[in-house]
């Protein structure tokens, strides 16, 4: 159980930065800004990072799209288990149960406006839609500027401006999401500055360092993957041997949502462990083969229609990923997480593995007859050499002799 001191602290938060949520909800109602809001936390939908964003990321770089989905898998992984953990209280429900049991009614806590982004049922430390869109944007924008400014010249003022466009894209987007999550009363700020700060971790761990992306070993893969899932329900069954429930927020939100068809099963923290659970062991299973490490070693090779065929295919599948996903039976949650795991794991395959063998079929490449020319091209430059070494050992005394003749002349 969280102890009284860290509750009374955070209460304390909670009544301090409800005057900014308030205020949040002002300007934005009184510029009519409601459904740009609502538009902003749609875009940043964590679910996007696998059927949308990750598409458009490994079309344009291939290994960047592979660094990307395995910061993707930990930012989900890193944001369910702090989120069982940290207890965070959502602003829909927080609000009115302060207000009600306040001393002081409707002096400065006030029940806010609700619309339907914000009944979400998981707690709310750290923000997730924040967390994951830190890791989208910030690699979108390095993979994009690395693609353009890797042509030009360092000094170039093309350069210099389209790097300057590039990282004000990816800093007005993180201020809009965080701004939307504040708005539709799904977080506090401090739990959307928490996740900036979660997702700064993200990138370090999983994104700069790539150490994890090169290995032969399949079963290694595997059992990496399954730790995600395997740590996730361990500490869910710890929290419940101590008495606590993890599952806490749902009861909130069904008692404090205005409108229940505004509750979906897509926002608790089992789905989301089953998304990235799914993607994890598909990238478990892909990462080892000779088609996907040979792809990370050519990711900067390939032409534009190349990579506009690959994104347009990845996109394609995660449209329908999607449509399958609004169609599967509710009733039965496990069979519903079973197929949720199965559709994500195909998700991650299809776009990491079978696209790029789709591009191969449809520009004629064979890898295999590629790399044979260019292990003969590389013995026959080794037999040049030999051979060029061999000639001037030969060679070199009569050339001295000649010299030393017309020395004497």
């Amino acid at each position: 159980m969280l102890s009284q001191d860290y509750q009374a602290f955070m209460e304390r938060i909670y009544h301090y930065e409800v005057p900014t949520i308030r205020q949040v909800q002002h300007y934005v109602n009184e510029n009519d800004l409601s459904h740009r809001m609502q538009m902003v936390s749609r875009i940043g939908d964590p679910g996007l990072a696998f059927s949308l964003y990750f598409p458009i990321i490994a079309g344009i770089n291939f290994r960047s799209g592979i660094r990307f989905l395995g910061a993707a898998i930990l930012c989900e992984w890193m944001n369910q288990v702090l989120k069982w953990l940290l207890f965070g209280e959502r602003p829909y429900w927080w609000i009115p149960e302060a207000e009600l049991f306040s001393s002081n009614p409707r002096s400065s806590l006030i029940l806010l406006e609700q619309n339907r982004m914000t009944c979400e049922t998981g707690p709310g430390l750290p923000s997730g839609h924040v967390m994951i869109n830190l890791v989208i944007w910030l690699i979108m924008a390095d993979t994009i500027s690395g693609k353009i400014l890797s042509k030009l010249n360092e000094t170039s003022p093309i350069r210099i401006f389209v790097n300057r466009l590039v990282w004000f894209g990816f800093i007005t987007m993180h201020l809009m999401v965080s701004g939307s999550r504040i708005y539709n009363l799904n977080h506090f700020p401090h739990q959307c500055i928490s996740a900036f700060v979660c997702g700064i971790v993200v990138i370090k761990l999983a994104y700069h360092s790539q150490g994890w992306m090169t290995t032969n070993s399949r079963l290694t893969c595997l059992i990496k993957s399954l730790l995600f899932t395997i740590s996730a329900l361990g500490i869910y069954q710890g929290l419940l041997a101590q008495g606590v429930n993890p599952d806490w927020a749902i009861a909130k939100a069904l008692k404090w949502c205005k409108h229940q068809e505004w509750i979906h099963i897509d926002t608790t923290p089992f789905y989301a462990m089953v998304r990235y659970s799914g993607a994890a062991f598909a990238l478990g299973c892909i990462l080892p083969s000779q088609k996907v490490q040979y792809e990370l070693k050519q990711s900067e090779l390939y032409s534009l229609s190349d990579q506009g065929l690959r994104i347009a295919l990845g996109i394609l599948w995660g449209m329908v990923s999607t449509l399958v996903h609004s169609m599967m039976p509710r009733k039965d949650l496990n069979l519903f997480y079973a197929l949720e795991f199965v559709l994500n794991a195909f998700l991650i395959v299809f776009i990491a593995y079978l696209v790029p063998r789709i591009s191969d079929i449809i520009f004629k490449r064979d890898h295999a007859v590629l790399e044979d020319k260019k292990r003969k091209s590389a013995k026959n430059k080794k037999l040049q050499t030999h051979h060029l070494k061999q000639r001037t050992k030969i060679d070199n005394p009569i050339v001295d002799i000649h010299l030393r003749q017309r020395k004497n002349l």
